[in-house]
């Protein structure tokens, strides 16, 4: 059951992102006369679907390894 809270809870925030980058891709669409197909905002949609996953497994290996409990900005430098 908790599997299937996850992927619930993971498909709830990929359709917001798909909402977020599809209301971003229109306004700037409208502001420079082009037209977005809903193809090419699902494509970029999984794009950065992915970049977060990919970012967040980072995050996670990095934090096993620090010798604090939280992560802070220059962690990262």
């Amino acid at each position: 059951m908790a599997d299937g809270d996850a992927e619930d809870k993971a498909d709830r925030l990929k359709s917001s992102l798909w909402y977020s980058i599809g209301s971003i891709v229109d306004a700037i669409a409208l502001d420079q006369d082009l037209n977005a197909t809903p193809q090419f905002i699902g494509s970029l949609t999984e794009l950065v679907w992915s970049q977060i996953l990919t970012s967040g497994a980072d995050l996670e290996n990095f934090a096993k390894y620090t010798p604090h409990s939280f992560l802070a900005n220059n962690d990262a430098d």
